[in-house]
């Protein structure tokens, strides 16, 4: 196993407790104002209400000119730990760019997630529940009740 998924299920492992939604749409804030400074331009994001159903609190729609090719691509913060992640694929960003963001989210205190590492099979304590895949799990449409 490694480091990443063995963190990935420690994170998981972890009780899960009702989070402030206030305070992390606040967060939320914060991440998108510090993106937006470095890539130079505004973007699209939710916070709170309409992502009820989610594993994360917040999901800023990247820019075309951050991305190799016409595709869509989020930066999402997960519900789970202080985990950013591309999703659903961070090689439709460029290098330079992704750098950039990795460079920005990490300077608030957050841990960017390759995808390479969450496109892997869920191996976590939800057995039974179905996320597939990591990225499912931590930041998909797979949010398990609190009290699982």
């Amino acid at each position: 196993m490694s480091a990443w998924h063995a963190y990935l299920q420690q994170l998981d492992a972890a009780p899960r407790l009702r989070r402030d939604r206030m305070a992390d749409s606040r967060h939320f804030l914060t991440i998108v104002q510090a993106v937006e400074e470095r890539l130079g331009c505004s973007c699209q994001y939710e916070v709170g209400a309409s992502l009820q159903d989610e594993a994360v609190y917040g999901s800023l729609l990247l820019p075309r000119h951050v991305l190799v090719e016409d595709y869509l691509a989020w930066l999402r913060a997960s519900e789970t730990g202080d985990l950013v992640t591309i999703w659903d694929w961070d090689v439709a960003v460029k290098p330079d760019q992704l750098a950039l963001i990795v460079s920005t989210v990490t300077t608030l205190g957050l841990l960017y997630v390759p995808t390479r590492v969450l496109d892997t099979p869920y191996s976590g304590r939800l057995q039974g529940f179905e996320p597939y895949t990591w990225s499912e799990r931590l930041f998909g449409y797979c949010d398990p009740p609190a009290e699982i």
